[in-house]
């Protein structure tokens, strides 16, 4: 969550722009669904990571039938909201369909194992993640730039977590070690 929501907020934040310069202005138009369907990955990344968990525990059927559950409810919301919302619909059916398996898989895996995300961390990375996306929002920003500008969002977005007390020294020399090199065997 700490990597993945973020993200989805600065693609959200900036999804007219983003398209608009990994394209050209004739897809400005594919702004608007981007910056919904984004959340709907990510809630599919999680799921799969729910899911995994599940298939773990040796319920790979419970899995399985989550899968299934979610395409009923996915055409569903696709037959209300693509008249009505056009593309946007779509990515929004889609996006609430995976909420919707989400949600059943992380009750599941929380009455198994009667542990999620701590709420206080999940409040801390929403917070940093809706102050980034309103950032965006208030100071858009356009073409070549905008990729320093996702850079320079997501650093906030990491200040913010030292600030909020989510990320503590610790985990930066951990993040620090996971990053670094590994050392070199002497060769002989």
């Amino acid at each position: 969550m700490i990597i993945l929501l973020p993200i989805a907020f600065i693609v959200s934040g900036t999804a007219n722009n983003l398209a608009q310069t990994l394209y050209s202005s004739k897809f400005a138009g594919a702004g608007t669904p981007l910056s919904i369907l984004i959340f709907g990955l990510s809630f599919f990344s999680v799921l799969m990571i729910l899911s995994t968990i599940i298939m773990a525990t040796g319920r790979p059927k419970i899995s399985m039938i989550l899968a299934i559950g979610i395409v009923p409810v996915n055409i569903a919301l696709n037959l209300i909201l693509i008249p009505r919302y056009q593309l946007a619909g779509a990515a929004l059916a889609v996006s609430i369909s995976f909420l919707f398996g989400l949600s059943i898989a992380a009750a599941y895996v929380y009455a198994r194992f009667k542990t999620l995300i701590s709420p206080l961390s999940l409040l801390r990375i929403s917070m940093a993640s809706l102050i980034i996306y309103i950032i965006s929002n208030i100071f858009p920003v356009s073409g070549v730039a905008l990729i320093g500008y996702c850079v320079f969002l997501f650093a906030l977005y990491i200040a913010l977590l030292f600030l909020f007390g989510e990320i503590q020294k610790e985990d930066i020399r951990v993040a620090k070690d996971i990053l670094s090199p590994p050392p070199q065997l002497p060769t002989s």
